[in-house]
């Protein structure tokens, strides 16, 4: 495809790299209603994916901080129970990861999603030779910490942040770019919105995954300000 552009490329998991919606919703759904806890017919569940779920639990259905954290738990187990892998990679993410390696960039993971989850997904979708760091987060985070996952990327790949891009589908992706000050892309086929993530400073989207290649690869001639 070309030259690298970057030394580290960073994806965001849910909404980024895998279509998740199915596992994480039905999950959610269990959940509530094991606390019969009322959520409105219309309410738009995909609001769960990209935060940790005691956040958006608190924040969303406006449940008390110790329910969430229980009926997080909840969901945790049915999530683990099978629904972690109701889950499928976008297309033509895993030509892009083969590429990126191919032309030296380290490819990374930064996932609000806890590290044990993180991992098991990686590996259930066949990327776990792609990936130099999955950085999920710790099991007890009630709130994301984007910009911490991504200084954690920056320290195992040692690339400058010049050097280096986060792709994602929310504002807590773009936050944790703008924080680092590092690029970023914004997915526009995931689960956030251009309004949420341009409140965060973001002005670079792509469609598709396939609209990826030409941000992060250098077409032959084409000089590089990087």
């Amino acid at each position: 495809m070309g030259k690298r552009r970057y030394d580290a490329v960073l994806f965001d998991l849910d909404g980024t790299i895998s279509e998740s919606h199915p596992g994480i919703i039905a999950s959610a759904k269990k959940a509530l209603v094991d606390f019969n806890w009322p959520m409105p017919e219309d309410f738009d569940y995909t609001k769960f994916i990209g935060p940790p779920i005691c956040e958006s639990l608190m924040t969303f259905a406006g449940m008390p901080e110790e329910m969430a954290e229980r009926c997080m738990k909840r969901y945790r187990e049915y999530y683990n129970r099978g629904e972690i892998f109701n889950t499928a990679l976008y297309p033509d993410i895993l030509e892009l990861m083969k590429a990126l390696n191919a032309a030296g960039s380290k490819v990374c993971i930064a996932t609000s999603k806890p590290q044990p989850m993180a991992d098991e997904v990686v590996e259930f979708l066949g990327l776990s030779s792609l990936i130099f760091c999955n950085a999920g987060a710790d099991t007890s985070d009630k709130q994301s910490d984007k910009p911490g996952l991504i200084r954690r990327c920056l320290e195992e790949t040692g690339a400058a942040k010049e050097r280096t891009v986060m792709i994602g589908d929310t504002r807590f992706d773009a936050n944790g770019a703008r924080v680092m000050g590092i690029d970023f892309i914004g997915a526009l086929y995931g689960y956030g919105t251009r309004a949420e993530m341009e409140r965060e400073g973001a002005s670079v989207f792509v469609e598709a995954p396939a609209d990826l290649a030409e941000l992060l690869f250098q077409k032959d001639g084409e000089c590089s300000g990087k």
